[in-house]
This record gives structure tokens, sequence and C-alpha cells, in this order.
């Protein structure tokens, strides 16, 4: 396409000289006289509807590009033409014509600057000058041709015939290059000098998703982004000196919002005088290109990230010159990175694998080979040889076709692989220096290899040993044994068992006796084969034979006792077991009832190894006789059971331990007892909480941690408000599980290294280790009076209950654990007096207020049995009538050291300690004697009122109290009103009925 339009420019260029040219060489005449025979040349125009009429007959309608150049010629003054001519013209020769070139060549410029535009010729501000230049030439007034000074000669004719059809080619050419523009995938604008579009391509249209009508007038700057938008000054500014900028990267916003970017060109576009008139804006669609940039950059840095965190070295060539290499390669290496870079790659290959290396980069090397591996050795930085396995791949790096080498170090299983060579090495030479018979076979049971002991043990001759026949072997072996049948069954065993190991006895005629040891050979986890090894205990078994019946006594002893008897040789590190072992452990010992000690240590319980361990060693290096420990060992069945381990030590002439004999005794049901008497000691049984005593051992153990730490801790006290009345009400039964569930309610709102106990009774203790402030404390009680709150069900019925609280706090409140509990008890009063259901922090005025409580109830007991109450008559009177119907009688208590106590302090004392029924009983005594010494004194009908508890209407002799008070011994009559209980608004019971029936 670009050879087109550089052919296209060329073909412009040349047609714009020429007619140049023409006007240079001869003035055209405005009119010819007709004397001569010369016809008036008309001056022909191509008006803009003319010009549409001729797009219209060959494609569709103008688009909007076509409008800027016909805007220009709009103020021509058109010229009728015969419809089937561009140029009017005769057949005869003598007729003349006039073109006004000026026209011609304007038009040419403009598709000349689109297309030097659309290829990126920056030809623009030439051509400019050349339309300056031959308008220069033409104007002399308002599109007026001036009149000619030359009569066109009869050669001329053919030169102007020449330039007419030059202008109907290139009025085609031009239409062809406007269809080029409609159709191009370039967006086109060109605007006012202001900015404002003039017109527009169809592909502007398709870039940006408006219309041409939406577009047409609207600021060319609204359609690039905020941040993107080229003011006029800057672009001014910017323009080169061909009045043009060329790629410059913008951003454009399509009418849905979409960030287009493009490569945008500004072209000046000025008029005869050098004056702008205008800006042609070619911009390019780059958005694809820039995401695929983009993506490739994402794509290659991801690469790099990869290759640097894969634990390989990776390095990529070109040509034997390192492009890139990671981490790892410097690590292997011990080069820098930009050491490395400047490397040749046969720097680092070992000479003896430069040939190897040679042939990765060759392009004959089949695709199948990428990614083949090979084993390389190279060379350090300080010249050490090290190996490695290098993968190779052909790619594609910096447009170049390179090589890529991931590589791992394997020189640590080169010099393994080496080391297994010395070892298989070193192995034979010890299995052929051993006192033992070596003999291995394959699966089949084929022979693969003997030592020179185990020919001479089977007396094998030199061609059975060169031959490596197995049957041969086996039939001169079994030739020798005096038991074969019960050599070839233990034989047909392991060959049905492959992974079993045996031992077993072999005897021969001759009286010798081999002990024959097997184990499966297992190569990548497999059975490949079996190991044999031969022993001569010929002296040996004779040896036993005169011990066991020695020891036959000795295990007729351990059977006799039903614990396990052991016997530990120290020399031999031999641990003998007798079979009461297997019944108490549920363990199956081997026929020679022996164990490893170390096995024996990893059966007792880890926590207690240790300790078993070094007060085993220590008796062992000390010249004790005896030992003994307690501790768990580990059943069968996975479970710990206890034993008592006791031993007796055995030492030599030295004194040096040599033998150590003992048995075990199973414990377990007497430790379990014993746990059992410790829980119960120390937990509750009904809540399953701690009991007081283990609540005090925690409470010293957090005080001694917080006075170390520095840190705070809180004790609190609480009990269930009005218990007594639900466990009187429901029974004990309920009273229990309302305990239950208080105790688990309070365990719910605590930590995990908190702990609630259960202090007797209905009272609870809390104790809060570490914790940083008093807020800590409160809140937490205030969470326990929250979770309380939801009902308890109890006899299917919903229980709502409460509880008071008393706070003690270390070290404000006490710095012991008797004075933390002592003041949080009085904490909890004080929650009591103030309504309860709330929660009280210990304060130093609580232990004063308590110790006049306790004193004002020390002196109630001298009061009631001295006398000593005061008595106060308030007198009722009726204002009405202004008459005295009667007297309440009041009850005071005077302390020596409290002075006058009111009864709001000591009322509650005896009404809970029951003290308040015989002072009601006094006090209704001395009130009927004082009413009856008044009315005998001056009022008759005077009336008594008195307060009268609740709990003396509880009490069987309510009534001989009543009638044996002086009132009744007296025999007066009363009013039914002169016995009166104020603090009953009810209907009296029937027995104060009877009291006042007795009265009157």
């Amino acid at each position: 396409m670009k050879i087109i339009y550089r052919l296209m420019l060329g073909y412009l260029a040349a047609a714009i000289f020429s007619g140049e040219g023409c006007i240079n060489a001869k003035k055209m005449a405005a009119t010819v006289g007709e004397g001569d025979g010369n016809r008036a040349v008309e001056t022909i125009l191509v008006a803009p509807q003319k010009l549409s009429y001729l797009r219209s007959a060959s494609r569709p309608p103008a688009p909007a590009s076509a409008n800027l150049f016909l805007d220009k010629l709009s103020h021509i003054e058109s010229v009728n033409l015969p419809s089937e001519n561009f140029i009017q013209s005769d057949e005869t020769t003598g007729k003349k014509r006039t073109f006004r070139l000026k026209i011609i060549c304007s038009y040419l410029v403009f598709i000349f600057v689109v297309i030097s535009l659309s290829i990126g010729t920056n030809t623009v501000n030439i051509l400019s000058q050349a339309i300056a230049l031959i308008k220069a030439k033409f104007e002399t007034g308002n599109d007026k041709l001036p009149e000619a000074e030359t009569v066109l000669h009869p050669k001329e004719e053919d030169i102007w015939n020449t330039i007419a059809n030059m202008t109907q080619d290139l009025q085609q050419t031009a239409e062809y290059a406007l269809d080029i523009c409609e159709e191009m995938n370039v967006s086109i604008i060109a605007t006012t000098p202001g900015g404002h579009i003039l017109s527009l391509n169809q592909a502007t249209c398709q870039l940006l998703g408006y219309s041409q009508k939406e577009l047409l007038g609207k600021p060319v700057a609204e359609l690039f982004k905020t941040t993107e938008s080229p003011e006029s000054g800057l672009e001014l500014a910017n323009l080169t000196a061909e009045s043009s900028v060329r790629n410059v990267e913008k951003v454009y916003l399509s009418k849905q919002g979409k960030k287009i970017i493009v490569k945008l060109s500004i072209s000046t576009i000025r008029d005869s005088k050098g004056e702008v008139r205008g800006k042609l804006y070619v911009s390019q669609d780059i958005t694809y290109r820039k995401r695929a940039e983009r993506n490739f950059r994402r794509s290659e840095k991801k690469f790099r990230q990869l290759i640097e965190t894969v634990n390989a070295a990776a390095l990529i060539y070109h040509r034997r010159q390192l492009r890139y290499v990671n981490s790892h390669t410097e690590a292997v290496t011990g080069y820098t990175r930009e050491e490395l870079l400047g490397l040749d790659l046969y720097d680092l290959i070992h000479p003896d694998f430069r040939e190897t290396v040679k042939k990765w980069g060759k392009s004959s090397q089949p695709r199948s080979s990428a990614g083949s591996r090979y084993e390389v050795r190279i060379l350090t930085k300080t010249g050490e040889t090290r190996w490695i396995e290098a993968t190779v791949h052909l790619i594609k790096f910096e447009r170049k076709r390179s090589i890529l080498v991931t590589a791992f170090d394997i020189s640590d299983r080169k010099l393994a692989e080496l080391e297994l060579e010395t070892s298989l090495s070193l192995l034979q030479a010890t299995i052929e220096s051993t006192a033992d018979g070596i003999l291995a076979v394959d699966g089949g049971g084929k022979v693969l290899s003997f030592n020179r002991k185990f020919a001479e043990m089977f007396e094998l001759p030199d061609f059975l040993l060169d031959s490596r026949d197995n049957n041969q072997f086996l039939g001169f072996g079994i030739n020798q044994l005096k038991y074969p049948e019960i050599f070839l069954s233990i034989g047909k065993e392991l060959s049905d068992f492959p992974a079993a190991e045996s031992v077993d006895i072999i005897e021969f005629k001759n009286g010798r006796i081999l002990e024959r040891y097997s184990i499966p050979q297992r190569t990548g986890g497999k059975i490949t084969g079996r190991v044999f090894s031969f022993r001569d205990v010929t002296e040996r078994l004779q040896s036993e034979e005169k011990l066991r019946k020695s020891e036959e006594r000795f295990h007729l002893l351990t059977r006799a006792t039903n614990d396990a008897v052991w016997d530990f040789e120290l020399l031999k590190n031999e641990y003998w077991l007798s079979k009461e072992f297997e019944k108490l452990f549920g363990y199956k010992l081997n026929e020679t009832q022996t164990i490893e000690l170390e096995s024996w240590w990893l059966n007792i319980h880890p926590e207690e190894r240790e300790r078993v361990k070094s007060s085993f060693n220590e008796t062992m290096n000390s010249d004790a006789q005896c030992w003994s420990e307690e501790y768990s060992f580990r059943h069968a069945d996975g479970g710990y059971v206890f034993v008592l381990d006791r031993g007796h030590i055995i030492r030599n002439a030295s004194g040096k331990a040599v033998r150590a004999i003992g048995t075990m005794m199973d414990i377990t049901q007497r430790k379990q007892a014993e746990e059992i008497i410790r829980y119960q000691a120390v937990y509750d049984q009904l809540t399953g909480l701690p009991n007081r005593i283990l609540f005090n051992e925690r409470l010293v153990v957090s005080l001694k941690q917080a006075k170390k730490t520095k840190k705070m801790l809180a004790v609190m006290f609480l009990d269930l408000d009005r218990f007594k009345k639900i466990n009187d009400t429901l029974g004990h039964a309920a009273g229990d599980r309302l305990l239950e569930g208080f105790a688990g309610r309070i365990t719910d709102t605590l930590r995990s290294t908190d702990t609630v106990a259960r202090w007797g009774g209905d009272e609870f203790t809390v104790l809060l280790p570490e914790i940083n402030c008093l807020e800590d404390a409160v809140k937490t009680a205030q969470r326990i009076l929250d979770n309380l709150k939801p009902a308890f069900q109890l006899e299917g019925q919903p229980f709502h209950v409460s509880s008071s609280i008393g706070i003690a706090v270390y070290p404000n409140d006490g710095e012991d654990a008797d004075a933390l509990v002592k003041n949080a008890d009085a904490a909890l009063y004080r929650a009591k007096e103030m309504g309860r259901n709330n929660y009280q922090l210990y304060t130093s005025k609580i232990n004063p207020q308590s110790s006049q409580l306790l004193t004002v109830e020390n002196r109630l007991y001298e009061d009631i049995e001295q006398g000593k109450f005061e008595f106060f008559y308030q007198p009722k009177v009726n204002v009405t009538i202004w008459k005295m119907p009667g007297m309440e009688a009041l009850l005071r208590s005077h302390s020596p050291e409290l002075g006058l106590v009111a009864p709001a302090t000591f009322i509650p004392i005896p009404e809970e300690n029951g003290l308040i029924v015989p002072i009601s009983q006094g006090v209704l005594e001395t009130a009927s004697t004082q009413n009856q010494a008044w009315q005998d004194a001056w009022q008759p009908d005077l009336g008594i009122a008195a307060n009268f508890p609740a709990r003396q209407f509880q009490q069987f002799n309510l009534y001989q109290t009543g009638v044996s008070c002086p009132l009744y011994q007296g025999r007066k009559k009363l009013p039914a009103s002169s016995l009166f209980f104020p603090q009953y608004d009810c209907q009296l019971p029937p027995i104060v009925a009877r009291i006042q029936s007795a009265a009157q």
C-alpha cells in the first residue's frame, strides 16, 4: 500500500510543478479579439456542485473529509458547464482555452498532503510554499485572472491540451485518493485554527464510536483523555520547522469512555500568505500493539522472577555469549552477574566437555533433543571443578535464537557415587575377612555371591565355586547335613515368605553345628534376593547346654510369682525378661526372652524417661545394692500402666556393677486409688470444681508469679442470692442441680487460665491471675452477672437466679492469700447490703463497717439478757377531730462505743440470726405494760402499735405469746384497734384474730 501511495505522491508532485512551469512560460489571456477569428477562452472552474456530481457518479456521497477543500472553492464563481465533460473544448485546433491553474494546483496540493501524511512523508510545508508561489504569480484580484500579455501560439495549444487531459486525470486521481482516505484504517481530522472539527473520515467515526454529525464542530481537545489533551499553545511550540508534529503517542477517549492509544501526527494548513487556516490530525490506533508490548514486558518480568526463584542455576547464551544468568548461577560458579555476562561460555566448561556443549548450539540439532539432560563438569572462579546436570532448551531471547540451560549442582551426588563405589569395595573386603560364612542369592535362588569362609564351612570343591550352579551347591551341601528335611522345610518357608527373617541351627553329620541367619535383600523398596550368614556355634551350644539345667531352676522360681522378673547383664548389654512380662504388658517375647535396653527405655513414658534413666545410671555407678523406682510403662495396646520396679545390684571384686536382677510389679490400681483420693481431697464432688484447698494452693502460686512479673491478680467471692429459699422450697436435689448450673455458667465466662472453686454451700471463689488493670476484674464480674440472667430450668420451671460478688485485687487489697480472700468476702457482704445482684470492690472502709456490725450483734445478746433496749413512743393524732387514738412503740439500741444505733443498722442482724423473736416478744410485753399504764392514768381507749416480724408468725406458740402479755393477763378489755401490726397491709392470719379476740 505504501508503494502505491508513493507512486501517487510522485505523480501529484510532477503535475504540480508542470503547472508551475506552464504558468511561468506564458500568461494566459482573459479574452482574445474576435476580429482575428479567435474565440474567447472560457474560464473553467470545478464548482462544488460539479464535483459533488462527479463523486456521486462513481461512489457514495462524499465524506466529511472532502469538505476541507470544497469549502475553499465555495467562494469562486461557478460556470455552467456541460454535464458530460469536465473541460469544455472544440475539435478545431484554433480554439483556445483558459485555466485557472491556481485552483488545480491547490487541489493537487491538498491530495498531496493527505497522502504524504498517510505514509509519513514530511512534505506539507514544501508544497505549501509551492502553492504560495503559484498564488503570488496569479493573484491580482479576488479570483480574477489578469489580462493576457501574450497570445498563445499554435504550439502552445498542444501544451494546454496536455494540461487539460492531465487535469482530468488528476480529478479522477483525487477521487481515488478520497476513496483511499475513506477506506484507510487511519483517523484523519481537519480542524479550524481554534481546534473545532471541520471534517473527518469514516475511520475516525469507527475508532471513536461517534457519528460524523456528533463530531463536526466539536472541539478536538474533548476527544483526548484529560491529561493527554494537547493544549494549542503546546502544540504550536512543538511543531517542527516543517510545521508538523510526528508520531506523538496520545490517548483518545471513545464515546463509551474506552481509552484508545494512538500515534498522532499534527500538521498545520496554511494559505498563500502563510497564515494558519487549520490543523490536520492524522492518528493510527496502536492500542493493541501497546497492550501486546505491555503483556510482553509482563511475561518477560514473570520469566525473570520465575527463573530467579527456581532452586537451579539458569543461563541463556547466544553464540557462546552469555545473555542472562540468575543468582543461583552466581552461587554455583562463584562469579558475579557482571563477570558472567562478560565471559565466554567455554570459560565455564571443563575442556573435556566442551565438545558436548558445542553440539547444543548446532542448527542441525533435532527438535526432539530440546529438554535433553547432560552431566557436565564446570570450572568455578576459584578453579574448583563441579558437576552439574544441565537441561537444554532452544528458545528465542531478545529476538535471537538462544539456548536456555537450567542446571542442578550434582557434585554431592557424584561424590556419593564415588563413595558408594569405595564402600562396595570395602564391603567386599569386609565380607572376605569376616569369620562368618556369607551367601547371597537372587529371588529365584540363584547364587550371586559368597565369601571364602562359606566355601570352607561347607567344604565346597573348586569346580563348584567356579560354576556357581545353585542345584550343585544345594545337592553337595544337603548330603553333609544330619537333618536335611528340616533344612529344605526352612528353605521352602523362606521362599513362601520372602520378607521374613530367620535364624536356625544346621547340624552336620560330623557333629559340627552352624547358626544360620537370613534376611531379605531389598533394592528400591522391593525384595530382590536374600543374604545368609553362617556361624560355627558348636562350642557355644555345648556350653549353653551346660547352663540350661541351672537356668531351668531359675525359671521355675520366676513362674512362682505374678511379677515380671528381669535380668540385666551389663557386660553383654542383654536384658532378659520372664514370661510373666507378656501377661502384664501384652508384649510377645522372642525365643531367648531378651530385648535391647534401648527399646526398654523407649517404652517408659517420655515425661519420666530421663528421670528413670538418671536414677538407674546413678545407682549402677555408685556402691548401692538396691534400686527402686515408680514410673509409667507402655502397654502393648498403647496405654500406660504404673509399675514398681525394684532390683538388686551384683558387683565384682572391684565394686563395679556387672549384673542386676529385679522384678516389675503392676501398681496401676493402687495409683488410681491414690489419684481418686487426691481428687476427692482437692475437688468438689458435686460441681467438679476445685475446692478451697486447691484454690488456696493455686492462689499462693499465682501470688508468687505476680510478685515476679509485677502484675495484678484478683480474687472474687460469690454466692447465690436467696439460694436458701429455693433449696427449702424445691428440695436439696433441685438445689444441687442449681449449683451445678451456676458453676457451669461461671466457668464458661472465665479464661482457661482462671480458676473457679466452690468454697462451700452456695459460696464460690474465682481467681483471675495476670490481669493488667482493675477494669479487667470488673468486666469479668459484669460478664458473670450477665451470664446468670437467663433462667435456670428446675423441676420443669424457669427460675431466675442472681449473684452478689465481692472483689479484692492484689497488691492494693492485700499481699497474701488470707487477706485477699477475707477482703473479697467483706466486699461480698457489702454487695448484699447494696441490694444484691451486683458486684462491689473492696475498700478500706468496709472492714470498719463489718467490725461495727459485729459489735452491734454482740451487743444485742447483752441487751436481750439485761433488757437494755430503749423504747420511744410516737403519738398518732387524728387531725380531723384533733384526738390522739394511740401510740406506736419504737425500739432503739444504745451502745457505749457507737452511741444510739438506728433500727436500719441493727434490725437486719436479729432478723438474720433469729434473735428477732425474743426481741419482738420483749417489745410486745413492754409496749402492752406501758399502754395499760396510760389507759389507767388518763385515756382508757388509748391504743398501742408495735412492729410484729414475719418470723414471729412462723412460731407455733404465737397464741401463747399473745395471751401471756400483760395486756391479756390484766383482763383489761381492749378495743379491736388497740393491738395493731403496721407492717402488714393485708388480712391478718387467724391466729392474730384469736389474739385480738382473747384481748377483748
